[in-house]
């Protein structure tokens, strides 16, 4: 098999199809523009036939060739992409490096080549891999820009690893995306996100500094959401009104406030904002949180009167028996995937169905 010959073929098949996946926190797959990748990956391990072959003419290539060709190197990296294991690593940066060293590969297409690797990096749930990928300066030209930026965080931030996230944001936000745009948000608000999961006075003071600096009525509700939930986790309660005051009023948003004015004492209030819940029509499909109503009581215990204390039960009563109460937590529903109105390749049409196309072609 010659493997030029093999990812023409291939590359020539790999086109873009819609295929419904499992959401992840914070953003979905078709959010992040991975469907397609997905489905053209499952399906060339599905059909492709000898890929170890493959494999290892390309590492000949890459290794024994002493002038290579930019179009086939970059059809190769991209049926590579689709074909690559955990193992295939070292191959994947090796025809990135050789890739990057002919003059006449483009910075678009290392862009285009970048956004692909991290799109298998993401669907193999390699984290580390992400970040020493995204951190080599020999490949800073395929993973600088958004989306595979975009995407390495998403996988950081779905594996916990919070403290990544800032470091890369904090070493490349002045640089890559100081210029605000209409996707820079879906940066900062897995930046906020991680602040919010690292609760330190550090990342705290991270997140206020930014929600400082950037275009606060262009961001995710989310991002208030965080940023005013990482305030009642520091203990700034008074703080978490203020960042809630001019924002729209959302479900998680309102209860964040709830909370807020429980740490502050404020139980009437709370009364108040509770019945309306049940009386305003408004509110008929909002649903609160067992966790937020629980902790509100815990606190109306030390700093409200008892009248208070028995009507706010009657009114978390009438909350059960009217269905209005949901057992997610806080944080479950901080976490839940944002659906944005646009993802992060714009408004596209769904491409044809091509499964039948390429499962025969990649069988020859």
């Amino acid at each position: 098999m010659n493997f030029l010959k093999f990812s023409k073929r291939c590359v020539r098949l790999l086109k873009f199809q819609q295929l419904r996946q499992n959401a992840r926190t914070l953003f979905t797959v078709e959010t992040l523009d991975l469907t397609a990748y997905q489905n053209n990956r499952q399906e060339a391990f599905d059909n492709v036939t000898e890929p170890n072959k493959f494999k290892w003419e390309l590492q000949a290539y890459v290794e024994n060739e002493s002038e290579m060709d930019a179009l086939r190197l970059k059809a190769a990296l991209e049926v590579l992409a689709h074909l690559a294991k955990p193992e295939d690593i070292n191959l994947i940066k090796s025809t990135l490096y050789a890739f990057d060293s002919i003059e006449s590969a483009t910075d678009k297409a290392k862009r285009s080549i970048g956004n692909l690797v991290m799109k298998m990096v993401y669907s193999m749930n390699l984290p580390d891999v992400a970040i020493e990928l995204y951190n080599d300066p020999k490949l800073s030209e395929f993973f600088g820009g958004f989306k595979s930026t975009l995407i390495c965080l998403d996988c950081l931030y779905v594996n916990g690893k919070y403290g990544e996230i800032l470091k890369i944001d904090s070493k490349k936000r002045q640089h890559l995306w100081s210029t605000r745009t209409n996707f820079t948000k879906f940066i900062d608000v897995l930046v906020f996100g991680a602040s919010y999961k690292l609760n330190t006075a550090e990342s705290f003071e991270y997140a206020k500094n930014l929600w400082s600096n950037v275009g606060q009525s262009t961001q995710f509700r989310r991002c208030v959401a965080f940023i005013a939930a990482l305030a009642l986790k520091q203990e700034k309660p008074s703080l978490a009104v203020q960042i809630l005051k001019d924002s729209d009023f959302t479900n998680l948003t309102e209860q964040i406030k709830l909370l807020a004015l429980a740490d502050l004492g404020y139980a009437n209030e709370i009364n108040e904002a509770l019945a309306t819940w049940i009386n305003d029509e408004k509110f008929s499909k909002k649903y609160i949180s067992t966790d937020v109503l629980q902790r509100i009581q815990q606190r109306m215990k030390h700093n409200s009167t008892a009248n208070t204390q028995v009507k706010f039960q009657e009114i978390y009563d009438e909350l059960i028996a009217n269905g209005r109460i949901t057992n997610e937590t806080l944080d479950e529903i901080l976490d839940k995937p944002i659906s944005p109105r646009v993802g992060i390749r714009g408004k596209r049409s769904i491409k044809p169905n091509i499964n039948e196309i390429l499962a025969e072609e990649l069988r020859r």
